[in-house]
């Protein structure tokens, strides 16, 4: 029920020709859903380039672990200035030291849809969009385990 990683590429590079004017696909690397793969295009980028793009959009967490094992090896200074976007929710996100905006899809809301189509008899066959969450950088959302409480001993 999520977006395969063409729409997003697509949807990306149709947003980057309207508001830039152009579009190259020299700024997409596919690297499938691998965080080995994409630490290996980070390293190929910065060896080409000797820099980071100033704007990043990665495509799901899985690939941004592959940017964070990028960072892992090199000084605060190569990534000191840049801003990221990611397609999918991640709560360490908040905690890193450039901003990053991230999409929450919203399972709860899509799962009800699910189970709402599947009582019905034979659905006509529709898409059904459900509006993703967008997550400012460094305000990390509640979830289920912030509801436990210490026992006091």
């Amino acid at each position: 029920m999520t977006m395969p990683a063409a729409n997003v590429s697509r949807g990306f590079k149709d947003i980057k020709t309207e508001m830039l004017g152009q579009d190259s696909d020299a700024c997409i690397q596919p690297t499938g859903y691998s965080p080995n793969m994409t630490q290996k295009a980070f390293e190929a980028f910065y060896e080409r380039e000797g820099k980071l793009p100033r704007g990043l959009f990665i495509n799901s967490s899985i690939n941004f672990e592959g940017l964070l094992r990028f960072m892992a090896q090199h000084p605060h200074e190569t990534f000191a200035d840049i801003v990221v976007g990611c397609y999918d929710y991640d709560p360490f996100g908040s905690f890193l030291p450039f901003p990053v905006i991230m999409i929450r899809q919203d399972t709860e809301s899509m799962l009800a849809k699910a189970f709402e189509l599947i009582e019905e008899a034979r659905p006509a066959v529709k898409i059904h969009l459900i509006q993703p969450e967008l997550v400012h950088p460094r305000t990390a959302l509640k979830g289920p385990l912030d509801s436990i409480h210490d026992i006091d001993g």
